[in-house]
């Protein structure tokens, strides 16, 4: 449970598999602004990468963005697991 990012704040994750790397894109929300949107990003993206790494022990890069209502958000963090 994470106490900063609401119940229901990763509205969307989709996963697929380029290359033999797993590609990962997780859309959420919070209501942390400036600098806190970035630390809820980066937190979010490493808790996606070690419970994939730990689930599936594969490889890959995870991007978190803001579900802003521009086509793809704006990315705040991108992490390889």
């Amino acid at each position: 449970a994470d106490r900063l990012v609401p119940s229901g704040g990763a509205q969307e994750v989709r996963v697929r598999k380029d290359g033999g790397t797993g590609q990962a894109r997780v859309v959420f929300t919070t209501g942390s602004v400036g600098k806190g949107l970035g630390e809820d990003a980066r937190r979010l993206a490493h808790l996606f990468a070690d419970w994939r790494h730990e689930v599936y022990g594969d490889t890959g890069t995870v991007r978190v963005r803001t579900a802003d209502g521009t086509p793809d958000g704006t990315e705040l963090a991108a992490l390889s697991w």
